[in-house]
């Protein structure tokens, strides 16, 4: 498979375990089992340093950083999730992640 195809499939996997948090013990679950956090009053927001760490330990898909940070808002875009970038306070033109929001 390609890298587009294995972050499109991890990251739908990662919008149904968001989805399916119902309770602080299924909160506790999904991070342990991503180790990743799910943020947002609805946990359905997280940020790309935490999803390449995921991808490379929990999926083992291991996409070097600048590809992952590189096809990852088209990625997003395709599947209908949101993505904000975000930059270096010292240097606001350098891309430092983006927050992904899984669902609305």
């Amino acid at each position: 498979m390609n890298e587009i195809q294995l972050l499109t499939d991890a990251l739908k996997e990662l919008r149904i375990a968001a989805l399916s948090i119902n309770s602080d013990e299924s909160y506790k679950e999904t991070t342990r089992k991503y180790d990743m956090l799910f943020l947002g009053a609805r946990f359905n927001c997280i940020n790309s340093v935490e999803l390449h760490h995921c991808l490379k330990n929990t999926f083992g898909i291991d996409i070097p950083k600048d590809q992952f940070l590189k096809i990852l808002p088209s990625v997003s875009e395709a599947l209908k999730m949101k993505s904000e970038r975000m930059v270096f306070a010292e240097d606001p033109t350098t891309l430092a992640a983006y927050m992904i929001y899984l669902f609305e």
